[in-house]
């Protein structure tokens, strides 16, 4: 048991340190890691792309075209990737824009409908519908700026959630060995 909770819990602290280097790699780094990570997710995709294309042209007759049209398109994804890392963020903080947009002016429509009717309406639900409506123009008109909002609040969560679990991995690796006393 020892053994196997050793490696677990092992393998369990070194993706932990690892979420951590990422993480604060995202919060100090954020443009170069949104980089890397572009540039790796293209050259997969333009791996997978191509040995798509390869096993289409070679086993034509029992391939179909839609694998073609895959191929290329996967391919031409790989390549923006590659050339123009940034596309991959930017595509996430505009549909959240346009989302909170929405959202917000629906919210927006709610309140003022409750106001309008002389009920009771609390102020902050006012203020809540228009902050999400200008984060929303904000991130649709620039969502490069969102999206480092966007990464460096994953990279955050990333930090705490690896501080605490090598928290954990100390105080379990502790009990553990108290454990094993217990069942000598």
């Amino acid at each position: 048991m020892r053994e196997f909770a050793k490696r677990v819990f092992g393998f369990s602290l070194f993706v932990s340190i690892i979420f951590l280097i990422l993480g604060i790699f995202l919060v100090f780094r954020t443009e170069g890691t949104i980089n890397l990570i572009s540039s790796i997710i293209g050259v997969l995709l333009l791996a997978n792309g191509g040995i798509t294309l390869i096993n289409y042209f070679r086993n034509q007759e029992h391939s179909y075209p839609i694998e073609l049209i895959y191929g290329i398109l996967v391919v031409i994804a790989g390549f923006v990737l590659i050339l123009n890392p940034i596309a991959i963020v930017s595509v996430l903080p505009f549909v959240l824009g346009v989302y909170f947009i929405i959202s917000g002016a629906m919210k927006l429509k709610y309140v003022l409908d409750i106001k309008n009717n002389k009920a009771s309406m609390p102020i902050y639900s006012l203020i809540i519908s228009i902050l999400m409506i200008v984060c929303g123009v904000l991130f649709v008109v620039n969502p490069f700026s969102g999206a480092i909002a966007i990464t460096q609040a994953i990279g955050i969560f990333l930090m705490v959630y690896s501080i605490l679990d090598i928290i954990n991995y100390f105080c379990i690796r502790k009990d553990i060995k108290m454990l094993e006393d217990l069942f000598k």
